[in-house]
């Protein structure tokens, strides 16, 4: 059983949208907190700034391109996805999908 807060997400992911808006972790020296990301952790929008993991990793002075490009690898689909694109999986948790409706 995994705990969710408010908006159906679980612990795991809110700590991993709160590192990357930290901008604390860096491909270069964390890589293994971006290898260790789960899809879902990965192809998910952060509820209280309603960006993608990878735009979270670009935004900021401490932007980090190469882990926007690994995140951005991870989910290539999610180029383009607009708020009203955003749908809920089989967890329940609002993911993104690509401009032709796939995952």
């Amino acid at each position: 059983v995994f705990l969710r807060d408010t908006n159906g997400h679980t612990s795991s992911q809110v700590e991993f949208y709160m590192n990357l808006r930290r901008g604390k972790k860096t491909f270069k020296k964390n890589s293994s907190f971006f290898i260790g990301a789960t899809d879902n952790q990965v192809n998910t929008i952060d509820p209280e700034t309603g960006l993608c993991p990878f735009m979270l990793a670009a935004v900021g002075n401490k932007s980090d391109l190469t882990a926007v490009y690994y995140l951005l690898s991870r989910n290539p689909k999610l180029v383009g996805v607009e708020d009203n694109e955003v749908f809920k999986d089989s967890d329940g948790v609002g993911s993104a999908v690509g401009r032709d409706g796939e995952k």
